[in-house]
């Protein structure tokens, strides 16, 4: 997620506008901003927090990396015999288990990119509906 709102896709294919104007925390997603400071030009592969089904399907694509993680974590605790090559056994372990470990937690941080686009995703359709029953109420009042 960025500060903006917006949500880059985990493919990380998208590419950073020019910046021009704007505080030094954000701009429009073309790169332009208003105001004094440099604008920080925005993802041209992004999903913009106002849409709860894109934000979803971001979210899978993240829940997905997180099992590929945990299959990576799990694939890289297996230990090799190396038989005649005993002395390159314990730095194999050794590279072995910190795979796994950085497997695990890149893991669990997708998982929570995961959680947190749906809670967002949940919360925008909240408000919206809370917005809907409001105006309702306004215009029958």
């Amino acid at each position: 997620m960025r500060p903006d709102g917006g949500v880059t896709a985990p493919s990380g294919t998208g590419t950073s506008g020019p910046g021009s104007g704007g505080y030094s925390g954000g701009g429009a997603s073309n790169g332009a901003g208003t105001g004094e400071g440099a604008g920080s030009g925005g993802a041209s592969n992004d999903v913009r927090g106002s849409n709860p089904d894109e934000m979803r399907k971001t979210a899978a694509k993240w829940s997905q990396l997180s099992g590929e993680m945990q299959s990576l974590s799990a694939e890289s605790k297996k230990e090799s015999d190396f038989g005649l090559v005993k002395n390159a056994e314990p730095s194999h372990n050794e590279l072995s288990g910190a795979a796994s470990q950085w497997s695990s937690g890149a893991s669990t941080e997708f998982d929570g990119f995961r959680g947190k686009l749906g809670n967002a995703a949940g919360a925008f359709e909240a408000n919206e509906a809370s917005a809907a029953q409001i105006a309702g109420q306004m215009n029958n009042g």
